[in-house]
């Protein structure tokens, strides 16, 4: 797969022009941030790709996840800090913290 097919697949991974990601609240590098946010998307792209995987979800159902997923964002605010997050499946919960964090797209080949 070329680089540009994996960008492609970010910016429909990523659905949207405004990022949640949290690191553009909390830093005030913007080169930081588009870094992050490049290198995770880019990640997720490639992962489902490779694996076949795409998920649809319509802007009715994008607004009842963040709905459902308000008292937690307040959780964390409140009980945690800007590295923190949550990682919610179907059958478990996980509270992580980003230690570091870094990222190049140096090595993917046209």
């Amino acid at each position: 797969m070329k680089k540009q097919e994996l960008l492609d697949a970010i910016d429909l991974a990523n659905g949207e022009d405004d990022c949640t990601c949290g690191v553009a609240a909390n830093s005030s590098n913007p080169t930081e941030h588009d870094q992050y946010c490049a290198f995770r998307l880019f990640k997720e792209a490639v992962t489902h790709i490779e694996r076949g995987w795409k998920m649809v979800i319509t802007p009715e159902q994008r607004d009842e996840m963040l709905n459902a997923a308000k008292p937690l964002m307040k959780w964390i605010a409140e009980n945690g800090h800007p590295h923190c997050k949550v990682l919610v499946g179907p059958a478990n919960i996980e509270l992580v913290e980003g230690v570091a964090t870094a990222g190049t797209l140096e090595f993917v080949k046209d």
